[in-house]
Order: structure tokens, then sequence, then C-alpha cells
């Protein structure tokens, strides 16, 4: 990350964009619900810190986590979890950029080869 430009300019253990104006912090949301991923937020943020990022954790409550997420993408990091059913479909539409309004696509991944390539393999 040094080579990268990403240095800790003010010796606070964070480090900072090229430029030096923002730390490399980021905010790590999770459903409150979900039993197992404060535990999974506490580890991340260790590992993370070891490398000079900082994650601000929160849990939050699903509707609440939901509405920040799809299709707002008002979040940095998600635990999220979900499964998928049988049909690869299920799976493949998520991408498209048509499913980021509906808050399918929660990631905002928009790449119109690939709306292509799907809608002409979907058949």
């Amino acid at each position: 990350m040094d080579d990268a430009g990403y240095k800790d300019a003010n010796g606070d253990g964070i480090r900072d964009m090229p430029d030096g104006t923002h730390p490399l912090t980021f905010r790590l949301n999770w459903p409150s619900s979900d039993d197992d991923a404060s535990r999974i937020a506490d580890l991340l943020s260790e590992m993370w810190k070891q490398i000079g990022i900082k994650l601000e954790m929160q849990a939050v409550e699903s509707d609440a986590l939901t509405a920040k997420c799809c299709p707002t993408l008002d979040y940095d990091i998600l635990i999220w979890s979900w499964v998928a059913d049988p049909d690869p479909n299920s799976l493949l539409i998520i991408p498209i950029t048509d499913s980021i309004p509906t808050g399918y696509n929660e990631t905002g991944y928009s790449n119109p080869h690939y709306d292509e390539l799907f809608q002409t393999t979907k058949r």
C-alpha cells in the first residue's frame, strides 16, 4: 500500500489517501439480527487495523440496513447474507444494471457489456 501512495501521513496508525486528504476509514454495517456478524466485524476490524485501515462498525436493524443499501448504496462495507435458488439466472441477474434500482444489485455494479451478454444468454 505504501508503494501505491497510501501512507500514514500523520502517524496515527491509519493510512491516508495518496493526496493526504482523507484517512482510510470505512463504515462497516451488518444486520443487528445476525448473531455471528458482530464477531466477524470485530475480526475484520482487527485485521484491517494491522494494515492501517480503520473500520467504523455499527449493527443496523435489517429494514434500515436494506434502506441504506438498496438501491441508495449509502454504505462502504456490508456483512450481508442471502441464499440463491438452484436456477443459475438467480445469481447471474444480480449484477445487471437494471437490478440496481430494485435493490437486487446491492453493489451498484454496472457494466453494459455484461448486461448485453446476460440478455443474449438468458434464453
